[in-house]
């Protein structure tokens, strides 16, 4: 449809995909973040982080993490963003905090600092950034199929992609995994989040980092690129 409203005609067509600073996000290694968590008080049960606008699919997303919370008591979910200045942040469950809008210093340190980012989308356009801003921190993913429209994360190898009625079971699958008395789930557990988060990153890093994304595209226009610039 656009080729036809710009009348592009033969002429070629690239496709530049959203990308990220990597250079102003900070991946950590687990014990690095477990180390965050314990001085932020993150410690000792789930912590959950959502960062969102003021936008309709965001605030449908509050209004579902509202719910899946009170499937989850045992975990402690962040929000983070100007949704936070919508009414429903005003009658949160007791395990949902709403911090509201936060400098990008003090995101990062919560993106390194939480066991989980969620992304539970269901409706709305174009990539969401947040994806992109959870995995260069290192920070596994849960996310629903529509949340990863657009990027192509792998369920079980780069994310956790599930419908959003399941989002609760595996929260709670989790939890006591991390935080159970079975040693054995627990290394289990970390390593399979550990393994999601690095190859996370380096999806990111391969095809969403803005220096990739030049790269590929500088050539196409004829001009010469430096990884140094």
């Amino acid at each position: 449809r656009l080729l036809e409203l710009y009348e592009v005609g033969e002429r070629p067509v690239w496709v530049v995909p959203n990308g990220v600073a990597l250079e102003s996000s900070h991946y950590l290694a687990r014990h690095a973040k477990n180390d965050l968590a314990n001085k932020l008080g993150l410690n000792g049960q789930l912590s959950i982080l959502f960062i969102g606008s003021y936008h309709g699919p965001n605030i449908e997303a509050l209004e579902e993490i509202i719910t899946i919370a009170k499937a989850c008591i045992r975990t402690c979910f962040l929000i983070v963003g100007t949704v936070c200045d919508h009414p429903l942040s005003h009658k949160l469950p007791c395990n949902v905090t709403a911090l509201g809008r936060i400098s990008d210093s003090e995101k990062s340190v919560l993106l390194n600092a939480v066991d989980l980012t969620i992304n539970p989308i269901l409706s709305g356009s174009g990539t969401n950034l947040k994806m992109l801003d959870y995995a260069a921190s290192g920070t596994p993913i849960l996310t629903t199929p529509f949340g990863n429209r657009g990027l192509g994360f792998v369920h079980n190898k780069e994310v956790l992609i599930y419908e959003l009625d399941r989002f609760p079971e595996v929260i709670n699958r989790i939890s006591q995994n991390l935080f159970g008395s079975d040693r054995k789930a627990v290394i289990t557990q970390q390593i399979l989040l550990d393994g999601l988060s690095i190859n996370a990153y380096k999806k990111v890093k391969r095809y969403y980092s803005w220096k990739s994304i030049v790269s590929h595209l500088v050539p196409k226009l004829g001009l010469t690129f430096s990884s140094d610039e």
